[in-house]
């Protein structure tokens, strides 16, 4: 149900002959990700919080675009944000570095020639669509059970060095070898090292993500040669992401798989100047790169999680 924004972005604007658009309300449609679980009204403030971090990111992405030092820029003003937003707001899942990721996303869709407004505009009518799905969502579910007692928080400093310094070199390595979408780069490395997890955990998730995605350029190169049409490539998009919605969660080697496939078919349409074979080449490239900076900060700032405490039981009373 929570996918109905999305899908429905894709669809009826593809139908009215305008598949970019869909796009963009497609990706406004994605802060539905976020209050999974949360009664309504605590579900809609989470909406609220990320439909304007959506925003905001995708705006200045858009403004940054053309210039390496700015895109750097915004890359660690909006770390240093998500740190705040995460400690006093907790926006909850996907969690705050999720607007790292969309504010790359801005500098990808400064190309589209939407132009900013209407950029912002369609992404607004896809969150508003969330919010009306996620707010139904909450009025039939059932609550569940209580949650189980949290591990130890993860260090905002440690996250917040690791990615400061991961995202630097991972610009500096497309700046060196003349990479014009270092979006693919930065966004593997805030995948994994935004995530939660001691040292350990961690790497099993970067190893995770360098095999998934070899094997998902691998599974994409065959199909980038098919002639889908419109329809076909929206019916495409709609079929992966139900899978990633029901996979990544699960078993994130499968995830990583099906998400890489799942961006290089929306890149396709978002760089009409590049070859898919070769776009799903340099995207293999750039994991790999990513994979290796996102190694090196997780050992050169190793941290390891404590246990969970069981909750105090009340003192006896006389």
């Amino acid at each position: 149900m929570l996918l109905l924004p999305v899908w429905g972005g894709l669809i009826v604007f593809t139908a009215l002959g305008q598949p970019l658009q869909g796009l963009l309300v497609a990706l406004g449609g994605y802060i539905v990700l976020f209050g999974g679980g949360r009664p309504l009204r605590p579900r809609l403030r989470a909406y609220a919080l990320a439909a304007v971090g959506l925003l905001t990111a995708v705006a200045v992405g858009m403004v940054v675009a053309g210039s390496s030092l700015l895109i750097l820029a915004g890359y660690l003003a909006t770390a240093f944000v998500a740190v705040f937003l995460k400690r006093w707001l907790d926006p909850g899942p996907p969690g705050a570095y999720f607007f790292v990721l969309m504010m790359g996303a801005g500098t990808l869709l400064s190309g589209s020639g939407i132009g900013v407004p209407l950029t912002l505009a369609y992404i607004a009518l896809g969150s508003l669509l969330a919010m009306l799905v996620g707010a139904l969502d909450a009025v039939l579910t059932r609550p569940g059970p209580p949650p189980l007692p949290r591990p130890a928080p993860f260090p905002d400093r440690v996250v917040l060095v690791r990615i400061c310094l991961a995202v630097t070199a991972a610009m500096t390595a497309s700046w060196l070898l003349a990479d014009r979408h270092p979006f693919w780069t930065v966004l593997v490395v805030v995948l994994v090292l935004s995530y939660p997890g001691d040292t350990g955990q961690l790497t099993v998730r970067a190893l995770s993500r360098l095999l998934g995605t070899a094997v998902g350029v691998l599974v994409f190169l065959p199909l980038s040669g098919l002639h889908l049409g419109t329809a076909g490539f929206v019916a495409a998009l709609c079929v992966l992401l139900w899978f990633v919605a029901r996979w990544t969660a699960r078993n994130y080697l499968i995830g990583s798989v099906l998400i890489t496939v799942l961006a290089l078919f929306m890149s396709v349409p978002l760089m009409p100047a590049e070859p898919p074979v070769q776009l799903a080449i340099d995207r293999g490239v750039d994991t790999l790169i990513a994979g290796v900076i996102a190694f090196a900060a997780l050992w050169l700032f190793p941290f390891r999680a404590r246990r969970a405490q069981p909750p105090t039981p009340p003192a006896a009373t006389p």
